[in-house]
């Protein structure tokens, strides 16, 4: 393995030289380490002279040398904690136990001689210091999948692992039926599949395209409507032997509502599929619309759902059939991975579901 030298000068511009700044520095030199395989040499000096130059510099040098028999990715630890908030989470999400998340982060902490997580019973909570350094994290992060972004650019192989971001219901109604047909072309092309209601732009790390039902505002995606799909509200004939069928611009007053959360989709609380509604009877809240149309089909209430799913399932009718909520379907791609063969093949087969659907309806796509 090829390994680089950098000699970095460090000038203080005042002789107050905080412990923090000097944490700050080892931190983000022990990233850039990780991530580089350098070998770096440090020399701090103040313009104005710092009496005890020497000694900051030796428990630098100290503490830097104690960092080379410690893994690389004691980074990713410190991310995945920050963003969980609990052992369990990060476990899970790096593939690990939770012992050893704990011995990473507290090792972590021992080489800098600083708490970076303030701890509960339930909850790790980030300290002053780790609030500071989270930034500076991410945008190492950042930067390696930028690299492997752009190693893959230039990749005309059909192969390799393509992560993608999407709802559940768009997860079972398009790309599932996708990665079949993907399957038969193109069997070495591996797919990682994350479902969320409230998805991050793929900016950030996750996945390698995401497939959502909002615009990003990020000028730097590449971005394609895929489709406009239908919505409606449905419940199940218990319900509505039991509750009745509503009266048109009634507010849906006098019924059991099943609802995203208000902070996921706003405006689900003040039109729900065109009924005004004002202090709604909101019996359940979840961010997945899987859980409600269970909730539906089992009697709970209402649900404002998508017809391409709602419509197949015998359990359910159609509540106020003239009431229609239309949405955008958008493609969010990272521009570094727009000419690599293997995303193209996978975005050729979702397109090709969408279009399928298209081509069903009275609608235009």
């Amino acid at each position: 393995m090829i390994k680089y030298t950098f000699y970095l000068t460090i000038k203080i511009i005042s002789n107050g030289a905080t412990k923090n700044l000097l944490i700050k520095m080892y931190f983000l030199v022990r990233i850039l380490k990780a991530c580089c395989r350098c070998v770096i040499f440090i020399n701090i000096f103040s313009v104005y002279g710092v009496k005890d130059k020497s000694h900051m510099s030796y428990n630098i040098q100290k503490s830097d040398k104690k960092c080379l028999l410690m893994n690389w990715d004691d980074t990713r630890f410190f991310l995945a904690l920050a963003r969980s908030g609990t052992l369990r989470k990060a476990a899970m999400e790096l593939h690990v136990d939770q012992a050893t998340v704990g011995r990473r982060i507290q090792a972590l902490e021992e080489s800098i001689n600083s708490k970076l997580f303030i701890r509960t019973p339930k909850h790790f909570s980030l300290s002053t210091l780790g609030e500071e350094l989270l930034p500076n994290a991410i945008d190492i992060e950042n930067a390696i999948h930028a690299i492997n972004r752009k190693v893959s650019k230039g990749d005309d192989s059909l192969s390799g692992n393509v992560s993608i971001a999407t709802t559940d219901t768009m997860a079972e109604a398009f790309v599932i039926p996708a990665l079949k047909v993907l399957r038969t072309q193109h069997p070495d092309i591996t797919i990682k599949l994350l479902t969320a209601v409230d998805i991050e732009d793929i900016s950030y790390r996750s996945a390698d395209m995401a497939i959502r039902g909002a615009r990003p505002e990020e000028e730097t995606l590449v971005i394609k409507r895929l489709a406009t799909i239908e919505m409606g509200l449905y419940a199940a004939q218990e319900y509505v032997d039991r509750k009745g069928i509503p009266v048109q611009d009634s507010q849906l007053e006098g019924h059991d509502l099943l609802m995203f959360p208000r902070d996921l989709v706003p405006r689900h609380w003040d039109s729900f599929c065109g009924e005004k509604i004002n202090n709604p009877n909101v019996v359940l809240q979840s961010n997945s619309q899987m859980l409600i149309r269970s909730a539906a089909r089992n009697g709970l209430g209402i649900g404002l759902l998508s017809s391409f799913i709602a419509e197949k399932d015998p359990e359910l009718i159609r509540i106020l059939p003239g009431n229609k909520d239309w949405i955008d379907i958008w493609l969010v791609l990272h521009p570094d991975l727009k000419k690599s063969a293997k995303i193209r093949a996978v975005i050729n087969s979702i397109e090709q579901s969408f279009a399928a659907y298209g081509a069903s309806l009275d609608h235009p796509l």
